[in-house]
């Protein structure tokens, strides 16, 4: 959320995100998926609502898994 929210303009690399779907699945909101190797995911931001990404940065911020 971090870096969707200081760093809209860049690729964001997760790995094993689709093996934590459960986990990761609300960044999909913000996120368009451009390329997927087995379970890590490539991304750019998409044009999100800025409120919504702080509402979710506030409530995941300090969500370590």
């Amino acid at each position: 959320m971090k870096s969707i929210k200081h760093y809209p303009n860049s690729k964001i690399i997760i790995h094993d995100f689709f093996d934590r779907l459960e986990i990761y699945g609300c960044l999909l909101e913000f996120l368009e998926c451009i390329d997927r190797v087995d379970t890590l995911g490539i991304f750019f931001v998409k044009d999100c609502k800025k409120e919504k990404l702080e509402k979710y940065y506030e409530e995941y911020k300090y969500d370590f898994r």
